[in-house]
């Protein structure tokens, strides 16, 4: 929707209102909550307006003009989250991020560090609201989430309580908690958390627990970062990679190919950029599922090509320990080798692994890692693919992944200390 659509010129509302434009911005926020304003998100910031014309408003503007009208000590929790969401639902997240912050730093966190201060029930949960959108939406806001649930906690026990055990409320009841005779499992978004406990080694007992899984994160008020705590009985784990319950739970359940699907179902639900896994901040939710799959079978490469997209440097020591695994089980065959070019640009220099020039030393391994040279430009962004200097930064990245310092400049002490027979095709790949 844009301003054209509506006959009637908008003039944009500058803070402090007037009377008349605070009459008019309370008449926006009745608008918003029951459904009927518009916005038009070519504006930057986005504007809201109600239909008949007058000022348009911020996000900001609004919850600023509704927030501080509330009485902190008979808040409107309800209405007011009522509002964020549907401001959300109009325009976005991060639009309300910052206003809300600042209310809930003033008006919660500051208020209740003075003693002595009237606790209010509902305004220390919509504290909580607010926090738990900044886990869910991924705002990447300053709010310390873990602050306001621990004022909730001592100031507000039985709301502490509440969250601790139900959530929000807003997971279905089947979901918060589960218990069959192979799976019993709960999960919390106000804690962000999800715990599996799997009584059987047998792949119905794992089925159930990644249905639950990919049931629960694939609610719209569960989180994007999040921990998963699993048990099970047996004791299987990836490779090379941390021996955490979630690594469990992939290693055994990837054991069973029919299970693959449903591993892969949650690989997909379970990707959300700048997401984390809480209780193992190095992991992307998903990667476990991936690299289990990865591991298990070549058809998902371009799946984990996929997931290494969502990876940065804070996930360079999972993700090199993944490559190392891989490649050390397929050795530098042309399939595999997309995986670890979009590993390096995901997590930049990477230690080779302990057997990578070994494998290298092949007349098949040059010749795919030759392929590789030649089409580098299509791993590039479509910008880059004619910099000659993006070219050889890449490049210079795998041959590190692969040979360490020794591949660098030139790769004078590999080419020196290769066989005759291969010194030719290293001369290639390490000249310009």
């Amino acid at each position: 929707m844009t301003h054209s659509d509506e006959p009637r010129p908008l003039t944009p509302a500058k803070s402090p209102f007037s009377p008349d434009v605070q009459r008019q911005a309370d008449l926006c926020i009745q608008a918003v909550l029951a459904g009927a304003a518009q916005a038009d998100a070519s504006a930057l910031p986005p504007a809201v307006y109600a239909p008949g014309g007058g000022c348009c408003f911020t996000p900001g503007q609004l919850l600023e003009r509704y927030l501080t009208g509330a009485d902190p000590l008979d808040f409107p929790c309800s209405e007011a989250m009522d509002l964020c969401s549907a401001l959300r639902q109009l325009t976005a997240w991060r639009e309300l991020a910052f206003p809300l912050d600042k209310f809930v730093e003033q008006q919660i966190l500051r208020r209740y560090a003075q003693p002595d201060q009237p606790v209010s029930e509902p305004l220390l949960r919509f504290g909580c609201y607010v926090a738990v959108c900044h886990m869910v939406y991924g705002s990447g806001g300053p709010l310390p989430q873990c602050s306001v649930f621990q004022l909730a906690a001592a100031l507000c026990p039985g709301l502490a309580q509440q969250l601790k055990e139900q959530g929000t409320g807003q997971l279905p009841s089947d979901l918060q908690r589960c218990k069959t005779p192979r799976l019993t499992a709960c999960a919390n978004d106000a804690m962000a958390s999800i715990r599996l406990l799997v009584k059987e080694d047998s792949p119905a007992a794992y089925a159930e627990a990644l249905d639950y899984l990919c049931r629960v994160v694939q609610q719209p008020c569960f989180p994007h970062s999040y921990a998963i705590e699993y048990r099970g009985p047996a004791r299987d784990y990836l490779p090379g990679l941390p021996k955490k319950g979630v690594n469990q739970l992939f290693a055994c359940a990837a054991r069973y190919p029919a299970l693959h699907p449903a591993i892969q179902t949650y690989a997909r639900l379970a990707a959300r950029p700048k997401a984390q896994y809480t209780n193992l901040p190095q992991a992307v939710p998903g990667a476990f599922a991936v690299f289990a799959l990865a591991l298990a079978s070549p058809q998902y490469w371009p799946l984990a090509c996929d997931h290494l997209a969502l990876c940065g440097p804070a996930q360079a020591h999972l993700v090199e320990k993944f490559l190392h695994t891989l490649i050390a089980q397929t050795g530098f065959v042309p399939e595999v080798l997309p995986v670890l070019v979009r590993g390096v640009q995901a997590a930049g220099r990477l230690r080779p692994g302990p057997t990578f020039a070994k494998l290298a030393a092949s007349t098949a391994s040059l010749d795919a890692l030759l392929a590789l040279k030649a089409d580098l430009p299509a791993y590039l962004p479509a910008g880059d693919r004619r910099s000659t200097a993006a070219r050889a930064a890449l490049w210079e990245s795998i041959c590190f992944a692969i040979w360490g310092p020794p591949g660098c400049k030139g790769g004078i002490k590999v080419i020196r200390a290769a066989p005759q027979a291969l010194k030719p095709r290293y001369a290639v790949l390490f000249g310009p």
